[in-house]
């Protein structure tokens, strides 16, 4: 059983924080750090449409998503809030989103500096954990992925 349990805001993340919580007899803590980047208009849309623009926006994290956020106010929020997860003790459940797969497995990157920025390369990558899947991280920054 977990120490802590956190969520994302967002629906399908709340969705599955119940039912996991269920099973575990915890209540979830709700965390709006760990809400997913909002990319706007380019939500919902086919990932061969949205991707080139999405790069971009990756590429050029102070411009805003068409009405949603910049890549960087997403990583302001969502990074430090990981950081500060892995490093304290415990064992810490959190459902969240997989682009937050992608940016965690770039900061466990040697190119990220293991822990300490992303690596961007990575963060443009399909993320390795799939819906349903775990990612694992230790305080070390060592990353296992266990998808169903």
């Amino acid at each position: 059983k977990p120490d802590t349990f956190h969520t994302s805001d967002l629906p399908r993340a709340l969705q599955t924080a119940n039912i996991v919580g269920g099973h575990l007899g915890m209540t979830p803590h709700v965390n709006t750090n760990i809400r997913d980047w909002n990319t706007g208009s380019l939500a919902g849309t086919s990932v061969k449409e949205a991707l080139p623009q999405l790069q971009h926006l990756i590429d050029h994290p102070d411009e805003p998503a068409p009405g949603g956020e910049p890549f960087q106010t997403y990583l302001n929020r969502f990074v430090p809030a990981m950081k500060a997860l892995v490093a304290s003790p415990g064992a810490h459940l959190v459902v969240g989103h997989a682009r937050g797969g992608a940016i965690l497995d770039g900061i466990a990157s040697p190119v990220g500096g293991v822990g300490d920025q992303t690596d961007p390369a990575m963060v443009k990558e399909k993320p390795r954990v799939q819906p349903g899947g775990a990612m694992l991280i230790n305080p070390q920054w060592q990353v296992k992925v266990k998808n169903p």
